[in-house]
């Protein structure tokens, strides 16, 4: 079986960008949440942080929390992984949470996941890039087919799109594919009625 990772944008925030699970990296001793984690928390009425609170789960690296969105979310699933300090956080780092995040949502049977690029201190391509390495190494171990959703900044689009041009190649090497769908079309719809999004993907 092969492996290919289609690579999809959204101009809209990661609550509401649809997917089966939202990955959320959330870093060690962080407190305030900040990040992905952030907005998540807030929708979730403060859930994930009082997880942490309780002591029940250690956010340090390679944990691993499973919440249900209750709808507040476009995703009915988060996964949240501990990542361990932002302040020593490293593409490497973010690559190896990437690969993890995408065997576990594996193993749910996910194969369509969300995840956005807006982290304090850590540049959209820098995240993208990462984040493409470490899932494309878990789907070289495990092949398979794999939905990437990315939030990103409008103004990040076209510095997105060349970054997994880049990546592409690095990706061929190992056995898995990548197609970069960019950003689905908006129809305009009749006076009164809201615009939906198009199948047509742009190139």
């Amino acid at each position: 079986m092969s492996s290919g990772v289609e690579v999809v944008l959204s101009n809209e925030p990661l609550e509401r960008t649809p997917g089966a699970v939202a990955l959320v990296p959330v870093f060690d001793k962080e407190r305030p949440l900040r990040g992905a984690a952030s907005r998540v928390d807030w929708r979730l009425c403060g859930a994930l942080s009082r997880w942490i609170a309780s002591g029940e789960i250690d956010v340090g690296r390679g944990a691993c929390l499973l919440l249900p969105s209750f709808g507040r979310l476009r995703c009915p699933q988060v996964l949240a992984l501990g990542i361990g300090p932002r302040t020593k956080l490293r593409p490497r780092g973010f690559a190896e949470f990437a690969q993890e995040g995408v065997m576990r949502a594996a193993d749910l049977g996910a194969r369509q996941l969300v995840v956005s690029a807006e982290e304090p201190a850590i540049p959209a391509v820098g995240v993208v890039a990462a984040f493409l390495r470490g899932a494309g190494k878990a789907l070289a171990a495990d092949p398979s087919s794999l939905r990437l959703i990315f939030a990103v900044r409008e103004a990040d689009n076209a510095a997105v799109a060349h970054a997994c041009d880049e990546v592409a190649g690095d990706l061929r090497k190992i056995g898995v594919g990548l197609e970069f769908r960019g950003v689905p079309r908006r129809r305009v719809e009749p006076t009164g009625k809201s615009p939906e999004t198009s199948q047509n993907i742009t190139a």
